[in-house]
């Protein structure tokens, strides 16, 4: 401050104005959640379940509101799981298709089940506003890093720090050694309406390599909701 008394009044404003920003862009939480897809709020569904967190104050950010039907996942459980109410489609058997030989596997006491991505935010989003602990903020994350032995989270204009910060955001490819090699897989969905019935809903293609091979290992996902609706995936390896 150099103006001198005559203007310490102004002088004054000033500071207590820069004071206030700087508290109200650094908040502390306990744990940050840096991803709201598939990880990040099943990483918050079970914190919940635990019952072990209701007094952490815990910030989940994502530059999305997950509004969206964008994906779907599938996955295999032997009995009923914590994500079972919204379970879409399921089934026991599966069909494995190549060039040489088709064959249908009964794959109990798996079940490969389904999960829209919709049905997935809105049951993980409804159950973690009935817990006041838990906060959602949404922007563009810019940065995640570790200062002062504490983690931060850089989201819009605002820092947020915590304990710990669980990140399932990638913002560059990882370093790899020299004999490492990245292996991305690749997918592409078509939800499929046909006027005959085509499908036996209860039994899904898991994968079928009767297609080209040319730009990497390839295979096909046939996932049916009817008899003539289903799911068909095309998926690649590179």
């Amino acid at each position: 401050m150099c103006a001198g008394k005559r203007y310490g009044h102004y002088e004054l404003i000033f500071f207590v104005s820069v004071q206030i920003q700087f508290l109200n862009s650094s908040l502390q939480y306990d744990y940050i959640i840096a991803g709201a897809g598939c990880a990040g709020l099943s990483l918050a569904v079970h914190l919940i379940h635990s019952g072990k967190f209701s007094d952490k104050k815990i910030l989940i950010a994502d530059r999305d509101r997950k509004e969206k039907n964008d994906r779907t996942w599938s996955f295999w459980e032997t009995k009923a799981g914590i994500f079972e109410p919204i379970v879409y489609r399921r089934w026991s058997k599966t069909w494995f298709h190549s060039q040489q030989f088709s064959r249908l596997l009964d794959i109990s006491p798996y079940s490969y089940k389904m999960i829209r991505g919709i049905d997935f935010y809105a049951y993980c989003l409804d159950l973690i506003r009935q817990h006041p602990n838990f906060t959602f903020i949404h922007g563009d994350i810019s940065k995640i890093s570790n200062e002062e032995g504490k983690g931060v989270l850089y989201c819009g204009e605002n820092k947020y720090t915590a304990d710990f910060v669980f990140s399932s955001i990638l913002f560059g490819q990882p370093v790899m050694g020299k004999k490492d090699h990245y292996l991305q897989q690749h997918f592409r969905g078509w939800i499929i309406d046909t006027k005959e019935p085509l499908f036996n809903p209860a039994e899904a293609t898991l994968m079928d390599f009767r297609t080209g091979q040319e730009a990497g290992t390839t295979f096909v996902y046939v996932k049916p909701f009817s008899a003539t609706r289903a799911l068909v995936e095309y998926t690649l390896f590179t």
